[in-house]
């Protein structure tokens, strides 16, 4: 791998998502391990929160699983995805009903999630602490 391609891994001025994202469309699909092999290389980072930032992404609909892979080695499966083109996300129900996103328009949705997909979370989390009217652990 060169070093134009990876130089987006070594920078700060990217998101651990956006790394994720621009990693998966320059090689069409990829895998956790794949991504996690190659920004361990630069930056000390453990497995599962790469994990947890692919699962993410996949449930805010900004990336899709394409394919399980086995390997007759291996009794791991490989999933490997793709990323959703800005142009034809449609976000899930469960982001549409958020008062925060209300009115933006999909395009917008995308880059917010795209930059940091945690923040569906904690906007959820925001509104369920207001309807109880306790903080929720």
């Amino acid at each position: 791998m060169n070093e134009v391609k990876d130089s987006y891994i070594q920078s700060k001025s990217y998101t651990t998502s956006q790394k994720i994202i621009r990693f998966i469309q320059e090689r069409k699909t990829a895998s956790p391990y794949e991504f996690w092999k190659e920004i361990s290389k630069y930056k000390k980072v453990s497995y599962q929160v790469i994990c947890r930032y692919f699962y993410i992404l996949e449930k805010v609909g900004i990336i899709k699983l394409f394919k399980i892979v086995r390997d007759d080695k291996s009794k791991i499966p490989k999933h490997l995805y793709i990323v959703i083109p800005k142009d034809k996300y449609i976000p899930p129900d469960f982001i549409l009903k958020d008062p925060y996103f209300a009115g933006r328009s999909f395009e917008e949705i995308y880059d917010m999630l795209s930059r940091n997909p945690q923040i569906i979370w904690k906007s959820y989390r925001r509104r369920r602490e207001y309807e109880s009217g306790h903080p929720v652990a």
